[in-house]
């Protein structure tokens, strides 16, 4: 992998990390007066993860097979935490 793909590797999987601790933060109860902040940094974490993923769905996007297949279960991780969390 390129340098380029590391490194977009690398931040989509933090930005995964800081939303599943959300996702634990709220199954364990997070309390009203630190829901606001919580909730906002999530989004930012949220959408920071989806916006590198999405790369991995364009065509000629310049991925490597290799990047384009750890930024899909990076997506799949975080579907199968979401779908945890619904139930």
């Amino acid at each position: 992998m390129t340098e380029l793909e590391q490194t977009i590797i690398e931040s989509a999987q933090k930005e995964l990390v800081a939303v599943l601790a959300f996702y634990k933060e709220k199954a364990s109860g997070i309390a009203a007066q630190d829901f606001d902040e919580a909730w906002q940094s999530y989004l930012g974490h949220f959408h920071g993860m989806n916006a590198l993923v999405a790369i991995a769905h364009q065509a000629h996007s310049g991925l490597s097979p290799e990047a384009r297949t750890v930024l899909l279960k990076i997506e799949e991780e975080h579907g199968t935490a979401y779908r945890a969390l619904a139930n």
